[in-house]
């Protein structure tokens, strides 16, 4: 098999794994743990591994430092969107979640001085637009919409990694930088796990522990470094078409694990916010203006 072929492949398998995350979640969920610790233990359990290939050197501090920020702000994004799932349709809060390119055009426009192009504002356009079709009030109701919004720190938090790991770092090998970026899960959600008064910390049964650690296995640890390693052989037109694939999976376990009814809307919206995911440029290294102050901090030797 061609080795850009597989990649692609790869890629895609390892969307389907985190798109498996709303099953797992609200098992958990309805085990009693909050969602903050779900979110640790998803991440946390990779720490180990990550901290054996965190860089060192002194090069390499700035960029590892930024990275670990994003992922903090990523992983603790990612909790508002689980605590989402609890209460809204999965196809609801998956399709906001996967509005993601938006927040990327916002944030490399910001941070990185990326021109908003015709591309990246039509995707925009498709982003908004499946979302609101999908998430009108007259389709999940007024009190839904509370619980969405309160979810929106999580496609930004996942944008920020995005526009990061595009800017920051490039001479960080691939391992180097997940690892930075597990590192800054663990960092911010280890103190909210703690402080969280939404549920326990700790799962009660033996069979909620099974859930915590395929959770961490099948949805973070192995497709995460699977990912990470196959998107390097591949364009980033390509890894964001086989990145697709995270949300079909959402809808189906929505419709399969909780009966969930996919109508011609959700349909609909999903293939908007997939489009939208398609058409929007990858953030580049250099944009059409100077990068903002962190970003040229963080390029710097240390």
């Amino acid at each position: 098999m061609p080795g850009t072929l597989r990649a692609t492949l790869i890629i895609a398998g390892s969307s389907i794994c985190f798109g498996l995350v709303p099953l797992f979640g609200r098992v958990l969920l309805e085990a009693g743990l909050s969602a903050e610790a779900i979110a640790l233990y998803r991440f946390g359990v990779a720490l180990p591994l990550a901290l054996a290939f965190l860089p060192r050197r002194r090069a390499a501090i700035r960029p590892a430092i930024a990275l670990a920020g994003a992922g903090m702000a990523g992983g603790l994004g990612w909790t508002t969107y689980l605590a989402a799932v609890e209460h809204v349709p999965v196809a609801s809060a998956g399709v906001l979640y996967m509005s993601y390119p938006l927040f990327v055009v916002l944030l490399a426009r910001l941070l990185a001085g990326q021109p908003i192009t015709r591309r990246s504002a039509f995707g925009a356009a498709l982003v908004l637009g499946g979302a609101f079709i999908v998430n009108a009030p007259t389709a999940i109701g007024d009190g839904a919409w509370g619980n969405l919004l309160s979810s929106l720190p999580a496609p930004a938090g996942f944008a920020l990694i995005v526009v990061i790991l595009a800017t920051v770092g490039r001479e960080l090998t691939t391992m180097e930088r997940w690892s930075a970026i597990c590192a800054g899960h663990v960092v911010g959600l280890l103190p909210a796990a703690l402080l969280s008064d939404s549920g326990t910390v700790l799962p009660g049964t033996a069979e909620a522990w099974l859930w915590v650690a395929g959770l961490a296995v099948v949805t973070a640890t192995i497709p995460q470094i699977l990912f990470t390693l196959a998107a390097r052989a591949v364009s980033p037109a390509r890894a964001a078409a086989a990145g697709a694939a995270e949300l079909p999976t959402m809808l189906a376990i929505g419709w399969i694990a909780f009966g969930e009814v996919i109508g011609a809307r959700e349909t609909l919206g999903a293939v908007m916010v997939i489009a939208a995911i398609l058409v929007t440029p990858a953030v580049s290294p250099q944009g059409g203006a100077r990068p903002g102050f962190l970003i040229r901090a963080a390029n710097q030797r240390a």
